[in-house]
């Protein structure tokens, strides 16, 4: 029936949620992303099951009853310490499910609610592996987005997909790098399509990556991708160009010795190695359907606002590139264009308070502090609950000369984020000529030793070294933001 999502069960999808899932929206602690992300699958038509160990199943049984949990006893911790379930093992619970069409996601994406997604049977049933690129933000209502283009969240395949490979003894795991690769290339060269879904979209809240490039789990999953490519090539399958240059690379990582990867001697090769996978999955872009929204009526009241997460998309889109165009031309002291960009950011996100925080960073370091002021001002306006952005105008008032405001404006930015160390820096300096830094100095030491406060000794120690400067000779300098946060968090 027109309206409705396809019918729950026919498409089985594998995940593994962390005992815990935060994030941050719109500046504010968002602790039911993980119930909206499920709601959005469930909307989808997707039955989930998840793989976890047995100790954690109980609390996330109870926080999602609507996911069927498998328990899982081995896990990469051992190898990369990491408690994360093999791709083998979600695909060996996939193969016995009886659904038709099959799916790995991570568990912290979600799903835009519409009926498009009714056509990954058509598609499975091809032979087709079916994929897709994220879109990053900060805010989910009214943020910019940015596609994430080298990584892939999500696959939908066939059973006998899930059959060839959950044999494998490959040590891909969820939540590592090259699992994303490893899948769909490993099932291209054994005869599948691969298809890059543009629309509909898929969201997630940005955060900072658990698993850092140029790691030692990064550095040696690169190599084991290698293997794997060069073991699955021996097959009579014709390769094209770009499939011959990865293969060539893949020899060159595999032949090197462990000792050469290890000490990063390997690291520029496993770059370039990305380099060309991504375009060997991301080449055949496609849209599902034309059809774009559920009707709102057939939908539960949650997945109802969850769509509004979807709204916007082509100008949110638009401010995302935009951004990091501005970016790339500052970068490169190009800064006629970087305006441009930026002025085209702020158009198409009106609402984003990272977008005003990351053009009143390009005003500051031009020069133009009174433009760099009404910037950070509109992004503090609609981030209340961020002292990142009252920091920096505090930095800018002080430079104006306007003290007493730049002091109001730390004080009003530690209350509001008592754990954001650099505000203590600026405020100690600001209060040097009314001998205050004590007092600054103190409150940073207590907090310290009672929370978790991040670089809290390093800001410590910067407090120091830029009052030793102010006694001899002495200034005043009100301190600035730390380099190029980039974004409001």
């Amino acid at each position: 029936m027109e309206g409705t999502p396809p019918q729950l069960g026919r498409i089985v999808v594998a995940t593994s949620f962390p005992p815990k899932l935060a994030r941050v929206n719109a500046g504010r602690p968002m602790e039911d992303y993980d119930r909206l992300c499920v709601q959005s699958w469930i909307t989808c038509g997707f039955k989930i099951i998840s793989l976890n160990a047995p100790d954690e199943i109980p609390a996330l049984a109870s926080r999602h009853p609507e996911v069927a949990f498998v328990p899982t006893e081995r896990n990469a911790n051992t190898l990369f310490g990491r408690k994360t379930p093999f791709i083998a093992d979600l695909l060996a619970a996939l193969a016995r499910e009886s659904a038709p069409t099959l799916g790995i996601i991570n568990s912290d994406i979600l799903f835009e609610p519409v009926t498009a997604w009714r056509d990954l049977e058509q598609l499975v049933a091809q032979k087709s592996v079916v994929t897709g690129q994220r879109c990053d933000t900060r805010s989910l209502a009214d943020g910019t987005l940015h596609r994430y283009f080298p990584g892939f969240d999500y696959f939908f395949f066939d059973k006998p997909a899930a059959k060839d490979l959950a044999n494998d003894t490959m040590p891909f795991s969820m939540g590592l790098p090259w699992w994303d690769y490893w899948l769909p290339v490993v099932l291209a060269l054994r005869g599948y399509n691969i298809r890059c879904v543009a629309h509909p979209t898929v969201l997630h809240l940005a955060h900072e990556a658990p698993t850092a490039t140029r790691s030692a789990a990064w550095r040696r999953l690169g190599v084991e991708f290698a293997r794997a490519v060069l073991s699955e090539s021996k097959s009579s399958r014709s390769l094209t160009p770009l499939w011959e240059d990865m293969l060539s690379l893949c020899r060159e990582l595999t032949e090197a010795s462990d000792s050469t990867r290890d000490a990063g001697g390997l690291d520029d090769r496993i770059s370039r190695l990305c380099e060309l996978s991504v375009p060997a999955i991301a080449g055949n872009v496609m849209e599902l359907s034309a059809d774009t929204r559920a009707a709102s009526g057939s939908l539960p009241p949650c997945a109802v606002s969850i769509s509004t997460f979807f709204d916007n998309l082509p100008n949110r889109m638009a401010a995302g590139d935009a951004l990091h165009r501005g970016m790339w031309h500052e970068d490169r002291q190009e800064l006629r264009q970087a305006q441009h960009f930026y002025g085209i950011a702020l158009e198409k996100a009106p609402r984003d308070a990272g977008v005003f925080y990351s053009c009143g960073n390009y005003c500051h370091r031009k020069g133009d502090w009174e433009r760099a002021a009404a910037l950070f001002r509109r992004s503090a306006e609609l981030l209340p609950d961020s002292g990142i952005p009252l920091n920096s105008l505090g930095s800018v008032l002080g430079e104006l000369g306007r003290l007493d405001e730049a002091i109001a404006c730390f004080e009003q930015a530690m209350n509001v984020d008592p754990l954001y160390a650099p505000t203590y820096y600026n405020l100690a300096i600001g209060l040097h000529s009314l001998n205050r830094h004590r007092e600054i100095i103190g409150r940073l030491e207590n907090l310290m030793q009672d929370s978790n406060v991040a670089d809290g000794q390093e800001w410590l120690d910067r407090i120091h070294e830029a009052l030793a400067k102010l006694e001899n000779p002495p200034h005043q300098d009100i301190g600035k933001p730390p380099s190029r946060p980039g974004d409001s968090r």
